[in-house]
């Protein structure tokens, strides 16, 4: 259900709530939120909530404080919290003091993408498949490195130990309107994939920055530790997030081609986002797919896969849950629209075992390739990125002078 104002504030009184969680994430996607009284909501939604944002490391505001206008359409109750008193949450629109938009609001940057698209008359929804690792813990509850099974790809009960905590994970987002596909442990010894069905580009957004706090949170509650760290295990698989992007019947067969030629012409630009720390680097050089720069129709490890069919799909398997869905999905869309404007043509599939280029290999070399592109000058305002490089470059100073154990404590919980 799509709530109004009105409606949140009657769901606030009749069902107990007294406490409103205001969600918001930001440039690196991590999720924020403010807790408000219940009885503050008529207050919030007229005249927003205020926070600093030079607390934040990559808010470009020039001192201006911001305000969180809480959209009433995504409220979602949190399933984990006391039945009794009960914890409601709503994603947040970012404004200045008088209501203008602030530039740097990532979930802005995707709506005006997706009016980009409604503007052409294109129907596309993105779909994710998305790994993680459960952890054992200590006695205090602090997590240990080590993964809580030893089970691999497919294995069931009870050498899959994570089948219960799974099936816990997919009942919360159920209750919270979110609907997984399908879930499976993956290759990795205490690694999981949950797949969630396609939805708009700002339903799979949100979806994404609920999951990560979903799983984080039942984990926790089950005794045990989650993390989205995309290689928190040198000798065992990395973790990664499948993104598909999925057209109606009406799309044809060339603009399809053109949306994926635009995605491989600007990966290398979108990279720093898909991939944004320096533990994404690391998942990356085990993926073989990083050489070739190409697409198939197979289920081979080519960057990007075209499925075709009544509704055409195009995958791409690089990124990982580090990054800020928002600002991922709007750039990966924005690439696509331009392939499709520009009527580009796909380019061949590549040879089985034949390699053309690669993504950036690092951190650093994946920050000079977004600096370069006119792509992200256009879609990310320029204050925004120049802080948000100014803390990627400061990262990859620090973090590739370090070793594991310590860029494994940065990354945790990512």
């Amino acid at each position: 259900m799509r709530y109004t104002a009105r409606q949140v504030k009657q769901f606030a009184e009749e069902n107990d709530v007294k406490f409103v969680k205001l969600t918001f994430c930001d440039m690196q996607g991590k999720q924020k939120n403010i807790s408000l009284v219940a009885e503050e909501l008529d207050s919030a939604f007229s005249e927003g909530v205020e926070f600093d944002p030079s607390l934040f490391d990559c808010f470009a505001t020039d001192g201006k404080p911001l305000y969180l206008y809480p959209d009433p359409s995504s409220l979602y109750v949190l399933p984990w919290r006391p039945q009794s008193g009960r914890v409601v949450s709503m994603l947040c629109d970012i404004k200045y003091a008088d209501k203008t938009d602030f530039e740097g609001d990532c979930r802005r940057i995707l709506s005006d993408t997706v009016k980009r698209l409604e503007n052409k008359g294109i129907k596309c929804d993105i779909g994710t498949a998305c790994d993680f690792y459960v952890l054992k813990t200590a006695e205090d509850g602090s997590p240990v490195f080590q993964p809580y099974d030893r089970a691999g790809y497919c294995d069931a009960a009870p050498l899959d130990k994570c089948e219960n905590i799974r099936r816990d994970i997919i009942f919360s987002l159920g209750t919270m309107g979110i609907t997984p596909v399908s879930s499976h442990h993956e290759f990795g010894k205490g690694q999981n994939r949950i797949i969630f069905k396609p939805s708009d580009p700002m339903t799979a957004a949100k979806n994404m920055l609920i999951y990560k706090s979903a799983v984080r949170n039942i984990c926790v509650r089950d005794g045990v530790y989650a993390t989205f760290m995309p290689r928190p295990f040198i000798m065992d698989a990395a973790s990664g997030m499948h993104v598909s992007f999925s057209f109606s019947g009406d799309m044809s067969k060339a603009a399809v081609e053109s949306f994926a030629e635009g995605i491989l012409e600007n990966i290398d630009a979108v990279t720093l986002f898909a991939n944004p720390t320096v533990n994404s680097y690391r998942r990356l050089e085990t993926l073989d797919a990083i050489k070739r720069l190409s697409w198939t129709d197979k289920c081979s490890d080519s960057l990007l896969r075209i499925a075709w069919g009544k509704n055409p799909t195009v995958t791409l398997c690089s990124p990982d849950n580090v990054a800020n869905p928002y600002l991922l999905f709007a750039l990966l869309l924005n690439a696509g629209l331009d392939g499709i404007e520009s009527a580009k043509k796909l380019r061949p599939q590549l040879k089985e075992g034949a390699v053309s280029g690669k993504l950036p290999e690092d951190l650093s070399s994946a920050l000079d390739k977004a600096l370069s592109s006119e792509l992200i000058k256009r879609i990310i305002p320029a204050a925004q990125l120049k802080k948000f490089a100014k803390i990627k470059r400061l990262e990859a100073e620090k973090y590739q002078q370090t070793d594991f154990e310590s860029e494994r404590e940065q990354y945790l919980d990512c």
